[in-house]
């Protein structure tokens, strides 16, 4: 079930999001501006989030790119990401919030200073 907000392609390809959504019959009002489009999509095609929680993570996002250098950009994250697990109710946000510190660590070859064994829960250091 897509979200106001979510992504959607038309048949053709085309990208979109969807601006409005009635419940009760489900119809979908999908906006196909392009310069809508990029602005909404500037951090990829992220579905499933609330409204307030998609202007979140962008602000985050947007404060993450905004510094020039990898490691400072990897610590900021990861230390934003700690601050949200506090609340169980951010971790969807957390959850795409993660995957984007992969993938920053992964593009700029950074290697984790810290890392978690599955199953034993325990924290290692990295050497």
């Amino acid at each position: 079930m897509h979200r106001v907000g979510d992504s959607t392609f038309s048949s053709q390809g085309k990208p979109g999001y969807v601006s409005n959504r009635n419940p009760m019959s489900g119809e979908l009002t999908v906006g196909t501006d392009r310069k809508e489009v990029i602005q909404r999509f500037r951090h990829g095609y992220i579905n499933g989030l609330s409204e307030p929680q998609r202007v979140d993570f962008e602000k985050i996002l947007d404060n993450i790119k905004s510094i020039e250098d990898p490691e400072k950009r990897v610590s900021e994250l990861q230390a934003k990401i700690e601050e949200l697990n506090i609340d169980p109710r951010n971790r969807l946000v957390t959850n795409y919030l993660n995957a984007e510190l992969f993938h920053l660590m992964n593009s700029a070859g950074i290697q984790p200073k810290q890392y978690t064994v599955p199953g034993d829960g325990k924290t290692k250091q990295h050497l």
